[in-house]
């Protein structure tokens, strides 16, 4: 009996052994293919932020929700922000019009100056059809909006979708610092395509009376 005991012992460690062994190489594998795997998923996550970045600047990819929510016009009461004082947070407003009405939130310390320069520059291109309200970051005005951070909101919306001169599909999100999710040339282009925008609805409007 005592012989027998002693020769399964050995046996029944080196089982042990060899189960540890397996359970940890199953594990470095499964380790080994969900690393490359989240690599593999990372690089093609950079490989469509490039493609939908301009050269220069710097551009996050969005869930098909998040551009969704950012490309639906939000709720906005109009009426008060058009009658904010300098007490409550009006920065800047000029232009005139209802085509475009372009909400810009804005720090005070000057950073967005050109991009105001070039909202200004598009409302007397298009007299009486762009109107530009800028409100000063972190007022009473700014929270109205809901923005926790400095931003523009063209017709409601705060994302335009076009396409490039390469071909690519390009989204520019009118939140934070110009050249980042957006450069001044797209804030432009944003009021242009929704000046046109308005054109066909407005011929619309004037058939449907006539």
């Amino acid at each position: 009996m005592g012989e027998t005991y002693t020769a399964a012992r050995p046996r029944a460690s080196t089982q042990i052994v060899f189960g540890a062994f397996l359970v940890a190489v199953i594990t470095a594998a499964a380790w080994l293919a969900v690393h490359l795997y989240a690599t593999d998923a990372r690089r093609e996550h950079e490989r469509e932020v490039m493609r939908n970045t301009p050269p220069g600047a710097f551009r996050r990819l969005l869930r098909p929700a998040e551009l969704a929510e950012l490309s639906t016009p939000m709720q906005l009461d109009t009426k008060w922000l058009d009658g904010a004082t300098k007490e409550q947070g009006l920065f800047q407003r000029f232009g005139s019009g209802d085509k475009v009405v372009v909400y810009a939130v804005v720090p005070p310390n000057g950073c967005h100056a050109d991009a105001l320069e070039v909202l200004r520059n598009v409302a007397t291109k298009h007299q009486g059809q762009v109107r530009v309200t800028a409100l000063l970051l972190g007022s009473k005005a700014a929270s109205k909006i809901g923005m926790g951070c400095a931003g523009y909101i063209i017709n409601g919306v705060r994302a335009y979708t076009y396409e490039a001169e390469d071909g690519a599909k390009r989204t520019a999100i009118f939140e934070g610092k110009p050249e980042q999710d957006w450069t001044e040339q797209e804030l432009e282009q944003a009021v242009e395509a929704a000046l046109k925008a308005s054109a066909p609805r407005e011929r619309s409007t004037e058939s449907d009376q006539g």
